[in-house]
């Protein structure tokens, strides 16, 4: 789910139910009620993917996620409002699913960080409008996915936190300033306790 602060409702695409049944519905929400979006086009079914609102371009932008079989995706959507369009870029990030992504409001640019293949990712990504590019960071958190990220716009960075990690699940707190990703120790070195698969 993402918010369209330009439009003021929250846009929510896809997921799937206990059965593994995968959904490719489109809704909205205003505050008050759900609305259910006929768009002319729109991504495959699936689960596992990310969503962001760019907003320098007032588009959503969707990456990746998981179909049928089960299937990792690597196709960039992004919903005007009105319809899905698919983007073609020229680089793009590895099929995956369980990513983290963030919006940079600073920078204008998607952040994508990990998520999982066969194994676990720790690459950095952004997506400027019309391409992904691969950011080549001296420090990086762990490879993981289920991690959770979000925007800090007092501070410019995006901050992630915990995730699965081939240890388990993590913990640690990370900010990522446009070059590199830096660990934050907390003040008094409390952290909540170790998960993956949790909101920011």
């Amino acid at each position: 789910i993402a918010w369209d602060s330009a439009r003021k409702v929250a846009v929510l695409f896809g997921g799937s139910n206990s059965a593994g049944t995968l959904y490719q519905d489109t809704w909205e929400w205003n505050g008050s009620q759900w609305t259910l979006l006929n768009p002319a086009h729109k991504p495959i079914a699936r689960n596992g993917h990310a969503m962001v609102y760019d907003q320098a371009r007032a588009r959503i932008v969707l990456f990746g996620g998981t179909s049928t079989n089960p299937t990792r995706l690597r196709d960039t959507w992004e919903f005007t409002g009105t319809d899905w369009v698919q983007s073609s870029p020229t680089n793009y990030p590895s099929a995956r699913t369980d990513h983290a992504m963030a919006y940079d409001a600073v920078r204008q640019r998607v952040v994508l960080f990990g998520g999982v293949t066969t194994v676990r990712l720790n690459d950095t990504w952004e997506w400027d409008g019309s391409n992904w590019s691969q950011v080549t960071a001296a420090i990086s958190p762990s490879a993981r996915y289920a991690s959770a990220t979000a925007f800090d716009p007092t501070r410019s960075r995006v901050v992630l936190f915990g995730g699965s990690t081939p240890s388990g699940e993590a913990n640690d707190l990370w900010e990522y300033d446009g070059l590199t990703w830096a660990q934050i120790i907390p003040t008094g070195g409390q952290l909540p306790t170790p998960r993956r698969a949790h909101s920011v």
